[in-house]
């Protein structure tokens, strides 16, 4: 249900920017895309929060001790009432500022204060009621619950933003569909959080004074890995404009849905695996891992050669007829390819260090690099442009993932990394092959049909020189895999 969501979200979220761009002009979509980009930087706090959270309830969760569960959501609940007033004066602030940077005869000041108001107290709904419901469900696994809510929002979304350009409303129209998407998701969220823990979770707990350890290194961690990643946006448009920040959006698009695939991965086995730590031995801990690692490297693996061959005639495609802007930059193209390779590498076991509790050691390496990434991608748009701001970004994936792997074997004694050093090579291998036989194929692609055909044949040999390096170096994960899922399989017939 989760992977139809995200297939559902990255069409909708290719579809729409470029029916912005037609009907108000490259300068109204960099202007969207910087304003969500300095709303998420504000908002990283709540996603290390809700991962200590998390952590804290996996031993409450497998006990049943719902006593526990009720402290630790209280101490949460607590904890985004304080944490939602300081976003949303943070975000006036940003609001102000931006407004006075980027006004000019087109765009008034007032027009784009309203706009960050209007995101503002989107975020504001989301911080304070949408955590608490991820922090409970995610514990209990049952993300499906939050896939409901995320897509009802989405449907609300794109339903105004039809209505929006049907009419040729006012662009502020376009955050006011915002706004009442992320309404329906919270009136989801609250309404599937009560179903849920109805009878089991208490709001006046015994422990008022729970404490949720480690919550601090985890926010920090959060802001290090994912401030890098919203950063370009708004470094573009301080340094360059808001039509060049429209243009990065595009390929920000591509990359941010190849993370979203690939998150998704790893959130649906991150809870089982969790609880797995607390409950078995390290022998089957090891095993699971590395299955869940094949399967988390095979997609990117996938992903990249895709992206590789298909990116070019993709943005060309897109923006077709939009000439307020020059959209083709190569340099990019090549970023986004390898940082898509990049980030599943480290996707595939970074939550390792989460689910062990190795916070404060991450803390460190997320805070350093991401620092060091976001005043790598500034100095390379100043002196080199804004086809180099992803510099930043894959120095900050390379560093944070190599660092973090260190810390990984180092403490925890089953990691074994010669099967992910194995396994990124062919992946490394495929994506550079795939740009390789672009560029010297140079296909013409004019036609949508004619890319999806081409995209079609891109995953099904991508995938099937993935199966090929399975089976001649990885035949015991596909045996593994196989017999889960005949198991899986009769499962369902013995239930139905």
């Amino acid at each position: 249900m989760h992977l139809g969501y995200e297939v559902l979200v990255f069409a909708l979220g290719i579809i729409f920017p470029r029916f912005i761009i037609l009907e108000y002009g490259s300068e109204i979509n960099g202007l969207t895309a910087t304003i969500t980009r300095v709303l998420s930087l504000i908002n990283l706090i709540q996603a290390g929060a809700v991962g200590a959270a998390i952590f804290q309830m996996y031993k409450p969760v497998a006990e049943n001790d719902y006593e526990t569960q009720s402290a630790i959501l209280y101490a949460s609940r607590r904890f985004y009432n304080r944490i939602t007033v300081v976003y949303f004066a943070v975000a006036l602030i940003a609001g102000v500022f931006y407004s006075f940077h980027l006004h000019n005869e087109t765009l008034g000041f007032i027009e784009i204060l309203i706009a960050f108001l209007i995101l503002a107290i989107n975020g504001s709904g989301a911080l304070l009621f949408n955590s608490i419901c991820d922090i409970y469900v995610s514990s209990h696994q049952k993300k499906y619950y939050l896939t409901i809510a995320m897509l009802c929002e989405q449907i609300v979304r794109y339903l105004c933003l039809v209505i929006v350009l049907l009419l040729h409303l006012h662009f502020l129209c376009i955050y006011i569909a915002y706004l009442l998407g992320g309404v329906v998701s919270v009136a989801v969220n609250l309404y599937l959080y009560k179903k849920l823990s109805r009878g089991r979770i208490t709001n006046d707990p015994k422990n008022k004074d729970y404490e949720i350890s480690d919550r601090k290194y985890l926010m920090m961690s959060s802001v290090g890995s994912e401030a890098v990643t919203a950063s370009p946006s708004i470094i573009i448009t301080t340094f360059v404009s808001l039509v060049a920040s429209s243009v990065f959006s595009v390929y920000a698009m591509v990359f941010t849905s190849m993370k979203t695939v690939l998150n998704s991965i790893q959130l649906s086995f991150s809870a089982i695996f969790g609880n797995l730590v607390k409950t078995s031995d390290d022998e089957h801990v090891g095993e699971v891992y590395s299955v869940i690692e094949y399967i988390t490297i095979a997609l990117g693996a996938v992903c990249a050669a895709c992206v590789g061959y298909l990116l070019i005639p993709f943005i060309k495609l897109y923006t077709a007829g939009i000439t307020d802007a020059e959209y083709l930059h190569i340099q990019l193209v090549i970023f986004v390819v390898a940082y898509t390779a990049i980030f599943a590498f480290r996707t595939s076991f970074s939550y390792v260090a989460t689910v062990y509790g190795l916070f404060k050691q991450i803390c460190r390496i997320t805070l350093f690099f991401g620092i060091l990434g976001i005043v790598v991608s500034a100095l390379c748009v100043i002196f080199a442009g804004m086809s180099y701001v992803m510099c930043g970004l894959l120095l900050n994936q390379i560093g944070c993932a190599v660092s973090t792997l260190y810390v990984i074997k180092k403490n925890i004694g089953w990691y074994d990394i010669v099967p992910l050093l194995r396994r990124t090579l062919v992946m490394l291998l495929m994506a550079s092959c795939a740009l390789f036989v672009y560029f010297t194929l140079t296909p013409v692609i004019t036609s949508w049909i004619a890319w999806v055909i081409y995209g079609v044949i891109s995953f099904a040999f991508a995938g099937a020189l993935w199966l090929l390096y399975s089976v001649l170096f990885e035949r015991r994960i596909l045996k593994d895999i196989v017999a889960y899922g005949k198991k899986l399989l009769a499962k369902r017939k013995l239930a139905g």
